[in-house]
């Protein structure tokens, strides 16, 4: 049995806004074929409203910043003492 395998290749940007961790996919391509706008649009905005999520569950813990290397995607959190 033969399988295709696709290949999606994006970029992917983390930053921080209000303490909150934000990601936005960008320059997305399926098989060497750009993907839509739309479709861009529809995953960040699934993204955003999931981290969101994810943040109000934390209401002491705020993200300070978020280093990329390589090796390792590192997030410094801050615990505020209610």
């Amino acid at each position: 049995m033969h399988h295709e395998t696709d290949a999606l290749n994006f970029r992917l940007d983390l930053g921080v806004s209000d303490g909150q961790l934000t990601a936005a996919i960008s320059e997305a391509q399926l098989d060497g074929k750009s993907l839509e706008q739309a479709r861009l649009d529809n995953w960040n905005q699934t993204i955003a409203n999931r981290l969101q999520n994810f943040g109000q569950k934390r209401s002491n813990v705020v993200l300070q910043a978020v280093a990329i290397t390589p090796e390792a995607v590192t997030m410094a959190w801050v615990v505020q003492k209610k």
